[in-house]
């Protein structure tokens, strides 16, 4: 947003036209720009490999990274938000491409400075004057807190950052007073709140996406903010405009807590009164809920590498019952990555034909249609956050995937079994005769 108030970056150009060490691979006629890129709907796929190096001396810059590992397009810029690492990474380039100076040295010149975050950096490894007070980061291993090395990340812009919370809270001052922390300015105020304003949702009526900042729409409150998850780490920055507050959450352990956390916060201090009637009972028709259920997979996983076989827990049913419809783990894979082990199903009582509004908050569930009026989409399943999952085919379907492997692994074993007994009768055919 500094090189786009500079005239350094256009954020509607097609982000090739910066670029000459590689290029953005993309085989669709919208271009992919800085403000696709920024709202998370560029189409880029979420990468998992080839994230970290073993040790700092082996990490590539950002351009060879970049050059190696960035996907191409998996769907049109600006139809669907899937969040991706890389696009924050190429972002981060991009602002060391325009600029002229290396990532860690703008951010420290123009945003650590300004805003007295002296005990911030992307440096890996830390400082000195920084190293020894880094936080032990944790996750659970075989039942038990096990401490996990520190992380050398390719994606640095995406995911280095080590701060302390004092130094996000005078990041997140500067975002509520428009760009100014002091009497010093990052950002102008027009900027400021050109950054801040919706710039893409999949419907009205759901949380979408600023510059850099995730909406989260809760108990009638409009927060900014964003998550990070890490090995070892959990941490999430909320920005309230209307109530002047910022909320930083950090913990050393993989954990996730991050949602229930703000949800009990939202509801603690801005509780709401919700009807107990049901929002079904003011609709005048009855939406045929067959053409709804099915299997639903979270469009946030590698498209492009071995970590697709992640996809299998990314996955949630939709089931239909008493003119409504619930969002269940599919029971048949144990560990889903989407849900905790104490969920309850969420229901969605019908509105409008393609939107529902959950019945545990005020919350509302959109869905997309293809031009024969088949389900293909649904957005905002899980949270108070964007998200959108894509409805699966018949044959995508997990106990069908799970179906084919199990049908395989038996062709396998039989061939095998047969291949043993052949070579056995073979070398009991030649044995000498006694």
């Amino acid at each position: 947003m500094q090189l786009y108030e500079r005239g350094m970056l256009d954020l509607d150009r097609d982000v090739n036209a910066y670029l000459d060490r590689f290029e953005v691979k993309n085989p669709f006629k919208t271009p992919v720009t800085a403000g696709k890129l920024m709202t998370q709907t560029a189409g880029i796929p979420q990468a998992l490999i080839g994230l970290a190096a073993p040790t700092p001396e082996v990490l590539q810059p950002l351009d060879e990274y970049l050059a190696a590992q960035l996907p191409r397009v998996n769907w049109p810029p600006g139809k669907l938000y899937s969040y991706s690492n890389l696009t924050i990474t190429l972002l981060g380039y991009l602002i060391q491409k325009r600029s002229g100076l290396a990532f860690n040295d703008y951010i420290q010149q123009n945003i650590f400075q300004p805003l007295e975050m002296n005990r911030s950096s992307f440096e890996q490894p830390l400082p000195g004057s920084l190293a020894s007070d880094l936080a032990v980061g944790y996750q659970y291993h075989q039942g038990k807190l096990e401490s996990v090395p520190f992380l050398y990340l390719n994606i640095a812009p995406a995911a280095a950052l080590s701060a302390t919370a004092i130094d996000m809270a005078h990041f997140a001052i500067a975002h509520l007073q428009e760009g100014r922390y002091e009497n010093r300015r990052i950002l102008a105020q027009s900027t400021a709140r050109f950054m801040h304003k919706q710039h893409f949702t999949h419907h009205p009526l759901l949380p979408g996406t600023a510059y850099g900042f995730h909406e989260r729409l809760e108990n009638n409150l409009r927060a900014l903010g964003h998550f990070g998850n890490l090995r070892g780490y959990t941490s999430s920055l909320t920005l309230i405009a209307s109530e002047n507050l910022g909320i930083f959450i950090a913990t050393n352990s993989f954990n996730g807590i991050n949602d229930d956390i703000l949800t009990q916060f939202f509801d603690h201090y801005y509780p709401v009164t919700r009807s107990p009637t049901s929002p079904a009972s003011e609709t005048n028709f009855e939406p045929n809920l067959e053409r709804f259920r099915g299997y639903y997979r979270d469009l946030e996983y590698p498209r492009h590498s071995i970590g697709k076989l992640t996809a299998p827990g990314r996955y949630f049913r939709l089931t239909a019952s008493d003119n409504s419809l619930l969002i269940e783990p599919p029971k048949i894979i144990p560990g889903n990555l989407m849900f905790p082990e104490n969920y309850e199903p969420i229901r969605l009582v019908p509105i409008e034909p393609l939107l529902f509004q959950r019945t545990d908050n005020d919350g509302y569930v959109a869905f997309e249609t293809d031009k024969q009026g088949n389900i293909v989409y649904l957005f905002n399943a899980l949270n108070a956050k964007i998200g959108a999952y894509e409805k699966l085919a018949w044959y995508e379907t997990v106990p069908v995937q799970l179906m084919l492997v199990m049908v395989c692994l038996l062709i396998f074993l039989l061939a095998l079994v047969w291949t043993a007994r052949s070579w056995w009768c073979d070398r009991v055919a030649i044995l000498p005769q006694i």
